[in-house]
Order: C-alpha cells, then sequence, then structure tokens
C-alpha cells in the first residue's frame, strides 16, 4: 500500500473485504450476460501467471499487468 495514512489503509481494506466477498456473484453475473468481458479478461489477467512469463499477450499490455501484478498484495 502507498499510503501512511491509517484512515486510508483501512479503507482500502473495508474495500478489498468488500470486493473479495461479492467476486464470485459479480463474476458469474459478468460470465453470464457476456457483457463486459475486458473487464474479466483483465481480472483475470491479473490473477493468473506473471506477466514477464505472458508471451500470448502483446508487450505493451504485458508491462500494464506487471504494475498491475505489482500490486497484487492488495487484492489478497
Amino acid at each position: 500500500m502507498d499510503t501512511t495514512d491509517l484512515h486510508e489503509k483501512l479503507l482500502v481494506e473495508l474495500e478489498l473485504s468488500i470486493l473479495k466477498h461479492v467476486w464470485p456473484k459479480l463474476h458469474q453475473r459478468y460470465k453470464k450476460s457476456h457483457r463486459n468481458t475486458t473487464f474479466l479478461d483483465v481480472s483475470e489477467y491479473i490473477q493468473g501467471d506473471p506477466a514477464c512469463t505472458r508471451m500470448d499477450i502483446p508487450e505493451d499490455l504485458r508491462l500494464v499487468l506487471r504494475d498491475l501484478q505489482s500490486s497484487k498484495e492488495l487484492l489478497i
């Protein structure tokens, strides 16, 4: 986390806790409606294999993915 403010840390922890709790239902809803598939793809990329090992995606996407995965501790 890039903040030293206790209030901000607690707020981020609360947000992540809520997202972790509702993710199965959100995932099911997005998958069912076949809308927002980009959101699902990006979510699966972030939670998937490390960007440096992904050769099936373009270099520019690997760089963005690496940055997103580097803050993975926020998603756990």
